[in-house]
C-alpha cells in the first residue's frame, strides 16, 4: 500500500437539538472512526517500509462549525485534529499525511445546498487534482480552493464576535437551513 485515501463521510442536515441518537452515533462511526481504523491499518503497512502517504478527507467545517450540521462539524474537526497527531506521530518515518479540507463540494452529499456569498461549490474533479497535488509534493493543509487557506489563517486572528459577523453576512448560518 502507498496510497491510502480516507473519505467516507454522512452528513444528515438538522438542527442538533432535534438530531436523533442513531444519527449522531452513525456520523461518528463513519466520519470518524471508520477513518481512524483505516488510518490505523494503513500505518501498520507503511511504517515498516518507511514510505507511503495517508490522506484523510475532512472538511472546510472542520476548521469553522456551520449551523445545521453540529455533529457532522464535530466529527470533521476531529479528523483535522487527528491527522494533526497523527503527522506529528509519523515525523521521520517516511510516512506522509495530509488532510483535505474542502469547501462544500458539488456531490449528492451536498445536493440542495446552495453557494454562500463569496465561497461557490467546488467540483470533485477541483478535490481530486489538489490531493494529487498533494501525494506529488507533500503538504498536510490541503484547502480547496487554495484561498481557503487565507481566509482561514486570517479568520483566527480576529475577534470571534467579527468572525461570526462575516460568517452571518456570508450567509453560512443558513447555508445548511
Amino acid at each position: 500500500v502507498d496510497v491510502v485515501i480516507n473519505n467516507a463521510g454522512i452528513m444528515p442536515v438538522t438542527p442538533f437539538a432535534e438530531e436523533s441518537d442513531d444519527s449522531i452515533r452513525r456520523q461518528l462511526d463513519i466520519n470518524v472512526y471508520g477513518l481512524i481504523a483505516g488510518t490505523q491499518l494503513a500505518i501498520e503497512r507503511m511504517r515498516p517500509r518507511g514510505s507511503g502517504h495517508i490522506v484523510n478527507v475532512a472538511s472546510s467545517a472542520g476548521k469553522a462549525g456551520v449551523p445545521g450540521i453540529a455533529t457532522y462539524s464535530g466529527t470533521k474537526h476531529a479528523v483535522v485534529g487527528f491527522s494533526e497527531a497523527i503527522r506529528a506521530e509519523l515525523r521521520g518515518s517516511g510516512v506522509e499525511v495530509s488532510c483535505v479540507m474542502p469547501v462544500t463540494v458539488n456531490t449528492a452529499l451536498t445536493e440542495g445546498v446552495s453557494d454562500t456569498r463569496g465561497v461557490k461549490k467546488v467540483e470533485p474533479e477541483d478535490v481530486a487534482n489538489e490531493t494529487l497535488d498533494a501525494l506529488e509534493v507533500p503538504r498536510f493543509d490541503v484547502f480547496i480552493p487554495r484561498s481557503l487557506r487565507f481566509t482561514i489563517a486570517g479568520g483566527v486572528l480576529l475577534p470571534r464576535s467579527w468572525r461570526e459577523a462575516i460568517a452571518r453576512f456570508m450567509g453560512i448560518d443558513k447555508i445548511m437551513t
